[in-house]
């Protein structure tokens, strides 16, 4: 495409970029694989654009640390807001708009007609456990994550990434691309998660069961022997509350907290009875 046909578009029509988000798996559980986030991009245009991303949405794990992206307490009546940011904007060295560069990747070529999607870990849910410095999710509730109002790609070319970026031997000042008029409004439909009740692994002996409750299952299957539980965590402090049974034939029971402090890997808590 040659700087004569851009500038007619650029005139001409403005780009709309419909944007859907998506969480595989919607539902999560302390220890499960991590979720993954979707964000799939539709271009509306006469030809492709080329968009800037390292400010946006688009820059997912960057994204998802600032205030691009907002979650809501569905619980709560109004819903409340969960602050999801861990980091400010800072400040770096200007962007390069060379080729073979660092930041090339951040230049991104859309085409009419045809999906984009970026995908990213949602690392959110894995704020299950308390942080001194974080507010964090609670198990049994559900939750709303949407896009932050007034979010937009206010950097973007008519072309795709080789005829925006400049080889060595071009000069911005000469061969600058014509830019888009004016920002491009980036909103999506929020989407809800659930971030459900934790699980213990518990043995018996030889056999093993997977289940919410285990000491309720222990009465059940009334025996004797060692209770071992194993958590698996990536968080350095974990708090495990056990029901713990003070005889196999006894249906009293007492409250035992046990707080232990570990890293990745498996929290092994033996209790003999």
């Amino acid at each position: 495409m040659d700087n004569e046909e851009s500038s007619i578009m650029t005139t001409t029509t403005h780009p709309i970029i419909h944007t859907t988000l998506s969480l595989s798996p919607q539902s999560y559980t302390q220890g499960d694989e991590t979720p993954t986030l979707t964000i799939t991009l539709n271009l509306f245009a006469p030809a492709p654009i080329t968009i800037f991303t390292y400010h946006g949405i688009f820059n997912t794990d960057l994204a998802l640390s600032r205030r691009n992206f907002t979650v809501h307490d569905l619980s709560t009546d109004p819903t409340a807001p969960i602050n999801i940011e861990t980091r400010k904007g800072g400040k770096r060295p200007g962007f390069s708009r060379r080729k073979r560069r660092s930041d090339e990747q951040y230049y991104v070529t859309l085409y009419p007609g045809v999906e984009h999607k970026v995908q990213c870990p949602f690392k959110v849910v894995d704020r299950t456990l308390p942080v001194a410095t974080l507010p964090n999710l609670q198990a049994g509730r559900k939750y709303r994550l949407g896009v932050s109002g007034g979010e937009n790609i206010s950097e973007w070319w008519w072309g795709t990434r080789d005829d925006v970026l400049l080889g060595d031997d071009e000069t911005y000042e000469k061969d600058e691309p014509p830019r888009g008029d004016a920002p491009v409004d980036i909103c999506a439909d929020p989407i809800e998660f659930e971030v459900k009740e934790a699980y213990l692994t518990c043995t018996y002996g030889h056999s093993q069961l997977k289940t919410g409750h285990p000491v309720r299952s222990a009465i059940h299957k009334q025996l004797n022997g060692r209770l071992v539980l194993r958590w698996v965590t990536t968080w350095e402090s974990l708090q495990l509350y056990v029901l713990f049974l003070l005889h196999p034939h006894s249906f009293l029971l007492s409250f035992l907290i046990i707080t232990t402090h570990c890293t990745w890997g498996n929290t092994v808590l033996c209790l003999d009875y």
